[in-house]
């Protein structure tokens, strides 16, 4: 994938890089999404745009079956952050974004939360009188260990919006390209 450089070639975005963005997004309090470009514009003298969901020729490119798979999977989990307050957003990894804050004191109930030097992105939010903690891979190319711990009471949010006790997994576990775990 090429990267994009101003004056240059916008990216063919990957299900890794859309689940960043998104899920980036939500964990810092976004109550709407958005995708760019929907439609692909045409090519102008600074960008080439390339890819986008619908093509130039109307008709819909690879990116629109991973834009439905995304939406799709937002939807499944949407009752954690639709209405969500956040109430704090830390950050993991030996070295973290700009003008981000270092996740230094556990969230209530858990005893460990470790990325093993990988970068992730730590929020809590409240919704319905829930505190729900999501935890995303800031690496849309690499997959990251992640050691949580919790007492017993701390639930998991599946994928599919189904809830688990979260001492049913393993302590360690491995949490794709950009995506989120929920607990």
């Amino acid at each position: 994938t090429e990267h994009n450089i101003p004056g240059g070639v916008y990216p063919v975005p990957t299900l890794a890089m859309l689940r960043l963005q998104m899920y980036s997004n939500l964990v810092y309090g976004a109550q709407g999404l958005q995708y760019f470009t929907y439609w692909r514009p045409r090519n102008n003298d600074t960008w080439d745009f390339r890819h986008g969901p619908i093509g130039l020729d109307g008709k819909r490119t690879e990116v629109y079956d991973l834009v439905k798979e995304m939406n799709e999977e937002i939807n499944r989990i949407s009752g954690v952050f639709l209405g969500a307050k956040v109430l704090s957003v830390r950050h993991t990894g030996t070295t973290i974004p700009r003008k981000t804050r270092r996740l230094t004191v556990l969230p209530d109930k858990v005893r460990a939360l470790d990325t093993h030097g990988a970068g992730a992105i730590v929020s809590v939010l409240e919704n319905q009188g829930n505190k729900f903690i999501a935890i995303v891979n800031r690496n849309y190319k690499h997959t990251m260990q992640l050691t949580f711990v919790a007492d017993k009471s701390v639930k998991r949010v599946l994928k599919d919006g189904s809830i688990v006790p979260a001492n049913s997994y393993t302590s360690t576990l491995t949490v794709l390209p950009g995506d989120i775990v929920l607990f």
